[in-house]
């Protein structure tokens, strides 16, 4: 998980505006329970791609475990 995390920041800094590089990181940020940095990086990849359902969807997930259902929307 740590190298394809690793592998992943250096498509971002390559490309920072690869939103999909964004929400894989994120995914992975979860099943390490890193999830304020999972919930930042599901964000930024939202902030590019507004319409990516499945950083959207981890994202509501992570809120919703954490009881925070207004930003669950």
């Amino acid at each position: 998980v740590d190298e394809g995390i690793d592998f992943l920041s250096k498509q971002i800094e390559k490309n920072p505006k690869n939103s999909n590089a964004y929400r894989m990181r994120g995914q992975l940020l979860v099943t390490q329970k890193k999830l304020d940095e999972a919930v930042a990086d599901l964000t930024k990849a939202l902030e590019i791609n507004a319409k990516d359902p499945l950083a959207l969807m981890l994202r509501g997930e992570i809120y919703m475990d954490q009881k925070k259902l207004e930003e669950a929307r």
